[in-house]
């Protein structure tokens, strides 16, 4: 049981990890955009379109890697829950 709940928790923090870097993705493009936006002389909307259409990309994973993280959470909750209920009734009396 602590090899799988270790695993859980080396799994959220995975997750945690990767919703990181999504955010980090995420304001990069953001910052290109505004660079994009900002340089309209040399930038061509097919770029702008392109880095619009990554961002929502990204934020469409972002959110449903945060989901999923919590579900994860709730499940290592009902786990720990389960796991503290059987230790207690398998305790010596």
């Amino acid at each position: 049981m602590e090899e799988f709940m270790e695993h859980v928790g080396n799994f959220a923090v995975e997750m945690h990890v990767q919703v990181e870097e999504l955010k980090s993705d995420s304001n990069a493009l953001k910052a290109k955009f505004a660079e994009l936006q900002g340089s309209l002389n040399h930038s061509d909307n097919s770029e702008i379109a392109a880095a619009e259409r990554r961002k929502s990309e990204l934020l469409t994973i972002k959110q449903s890697m945060e989901r999923e993280m919590s579900l994860k959470h709730q499940f290592r909750e009902q786990l720990r829950r389960q796991l503290a209920n059987l230790l207690t009734y398998q305790k010596p009396t």
